[in-house]
């Protein structure tokens, strides 16, 4: 994590390890994926802010081995915090996430949590 503005963390995906384990190409293989997540969320839902939870935001994301390959198995748990809850419409917004995972095949689930921003408490 690092320091971007005041109050504000974010997590350098370019720098990030996410993984229990040093495995370069999977790591890559994440860090694209999320990229790739993070933009369609930010496209989808303008002003939001996307947060980046569970094993692989600590860098303790789990991995299943076989004979042939290496796979990831942790989620890629997220949070997306809505600057309006007319961006939660489950109608337009599951048409959207639809689209958007028929265009792109991700290495593990995707888990979602969608939160309202006047719901958080900010004091």
């Amino acid at each position: 994590m690092a320091l971007k503005e005041q109050n504000h963390l974010f997590l350098d995906l370019d720098r990030a390890s996410f993984l229990s384990e040093d495995i370069p190409s999977l790591t890559l293989k994440i860090r694209d994926e999320i990229k790739a997540v993070c933009q369609f969320f930010l496209e989808a839902i303008p002003g939001a802010t996307l947060l980046l939870t569970g094993s692989l935001s600590v860098g303790e994301g789990k991995i299943s081995r076989t004979k042939d390959r290496i796979s990831i198995r942790s989620d890629y748990d997220m949070a997306v915090v809505m600057p309006s809850v007319r961006y939660a419409v489950p109608a337009l917004l599951k048409k959207k996430i639809s689209d958007f995972r028929r265009k792109i095949s991700l290495s593990t689930c995707l888990e979602i949590s969608l939160i309202w921003k006047l719901l958080l408490n900010t004091a």
